[in-house]
């Protein structure tokens, strides 16, 4: 099954211990991979026959 934005969007991360990631960094980068995703679907969708 092919992920969606809401998807990306609503991925929660487990910290492990003090070296665990960038929480901000993180979230940046999502938002980011959302907003590309959504594009190329919008993308899609606009090529496809309709019908």
């Amino acid at each position: 099954m092919a992920l969606s934005p809401m998807d990306i969007h609503n991925k929660e991360f487990t910290r492990k211990g003090r070296n665990g990631y960038a929480a901000q960094e993180v979230d940046d980068f999502l938002d980011e991979v959302i907003a590309s995703y959504q594009q190329v679907l919008n993308q899609n969708k606009d090529l496809r026959p309709i019908g």
